[in-house]
């Protein structure tokens, strides 16, 4: 079974893992490859503004390191004791490197404040800034073509 991206929503992964396993015969192979948000290019890369680019750090901090986001968060490790806490074995891990050149729409600019930005530019309590820095990013970042880096983790595993 070869699962590409389909535990995006850590609320449902642990159950298409429990039933990969089951549907698959003795000696099966399990092969998942996951993007890897934690090691993807940050916005706050891109961008030159002192202050914005502090406010982005530290909302970026809490997208990828607070276990309260668990479809940014998760670690290689936490996706490979799920694995192999539901039976599989002879687990190996492969992380691939990826360059691409992306063009960042205000639409993702929208979704990420309306997501994950926007619970953690709350949790700092920067609400004021919010739609400044939406705006800012819109008119730097927006429309451009941008080199993105992020890494593919892919783990084989047998029954």
């Amino acid at each position: 079974i070869i699962l590409k991206n389909k535990l995006t929503n850590f609320n449902n992964d642990k159950e298409i893992i429990d039933e990969s396993f089951n549907f698959l015969k003795k000696e099966g192979v399990l092969v998942v490859s996951q993007v890897y948000p934690r090691n993807s290019t940050r916005i706050s890369s891109l961008i030159t503004n002192k202050d914005f680019k502090e406010i982005l750090l530290e909302i970026e901090n809490i997208v990828f390191n607070s276990k309260a986001n668990p479809l940014t968060s998760w670690s290689e490790t936490d996706l490979e004791q799920k694995i192999s806490t539901s039976g599989f074995s002879n687990i190996k891990k492969l992380g691939i490197r990826q360059k691409e050149t992306r063009v960042i729409k205000k639409e993702h600019i929208d979704s990420w404040f309306n997501g994950n930005f926007g619970e953690a530019i709350e949790q700092l309590n920067k609400n004021e800034v919010k739609d400044e820095l939406i705006e800012y990013l819109k008119e730097n970042i927006c429309e451009k073509e941008i080199s993105w880096e992020s890494e593919q983790l892919i783990i084989i595993s047998e029954k």
